[in-house]
């Protein structure tokens, strides 16, 4: 029996499809838990580590950039310019690294923009995708910014760094 579920699992397409997509955000857990763990620990190689994991990051997936966009802040608040620099330096070699890319990216025409502000997409898909996505979890907001509160007023820098980390992207 249990050979012939297993047979039947890898055969089925939604299976593969779920295996497929799934495999991606796997990588993206993994780098953006190694940079977490590079930034808060000490070390010889940390810095070098931390500018790796960053252009991995953004080169594997570039919409990565807001949670990198959301650890510069925390940086900033938490004034570690250094870290800073460093996770700048690697978003600069992602960048470079893209950069032939987004030529090819700009002149398909399956991804033409339809103008700036889509009535169709703003008027009926958003509203849709907003309630789809806020169903019953409107609740979770109370939670995260009491988490957001009791950090501040705790100040313990590695917890407001976390709270820009989960609150900007």
């Amino acid at each position: 029996v249990a050979r012939y579920s297993v047979l039947l699992l890898v055969s089925c397409i939604p299976f593969l499809n779920y295996a497929t997509q799934v495999r991606g955000y796997c990588l993206n857990v993994f780098l953006a838990s190694a940079l977490m763990y590079f930034v808060f620990c000490k070390g010889r190689m940390r810095n070098i580590a931390v500018v790796m994991i960053t252009f991995m990051l953004l080169y594997s997936m570039p919409s990565n950039m807001y949670l990198v966009i959301g650890m510069m802040a925390g940086f900033v608040f938490m004034r570690r310019f250094y870290d800073l620099l460093w996770v700048t330096l690697g978003t600069g070699i992602a960048f470079i690294a893209y950069s032939p890319l987004i030529p090819g990216i700009m002149s398909d025409p399956q991804l033409n923009a339809a103008g700036h502000f889509y009535t169709k997409t703003l008027t009926y898909t958003l509203p849709v995708v907003f309630h789809s996505f806020m169903s019953w979890r409107y609740l979770l907001i109370f939670p995260i910014l009491l988490g957001i509160i009791v950090a501040i007023k705790k100040m313990r820098k590695e917890m407001v760094f976390l709270a820009f980390v989960l609150i900007i992207p």
